[in-house]
């Protein structure tokens, strides 16, 4: 089982057998956040916009799930969040991993 800052895939099984690992994000406790793209696992930059699309619409299911609040109203507050970082960025340009 994973601990407190892991996400435990093995009650998955083998539904993740034929697949490929896109995106793997750590957020910093005290400092910034570090993604990483495997672009070789993407066929085009479009593919990587539809899957942040699912990652909002997840999480925000997440966050009902977890901390007992509306779906909708997580998916908002998640639009906002990510309205505010495409309106001011918070990273340097050229940061990419």
């Amino acid at each position: 089982m994973a601990d407190a800052t892991t996400i435990d895939i093995e009650p998955l099984g083998n539904m993740l057998d034929d697949s490929d690992e896109v995106v793997r994000i750590f957020m910093g406790r005290d400092g910034p956040n570090t993604l990483l793209v495997n672009a070789e696992t993407i066929d085009e930059p479009f593919a990587l916009g539809m899957i942040c699309v699912d990652l909002m619409k997840h999480g925000a299911m997440a966050f009902a799930q977890s901390k007992g609040i509306d779906a909708g109203e997580a998916f908002e507050k998640i639009m906002a969040g990510l309205m505010a970082e495409l309106q001011n960025p918070t990273d340097g340009e050229g940061e990419a991993n």
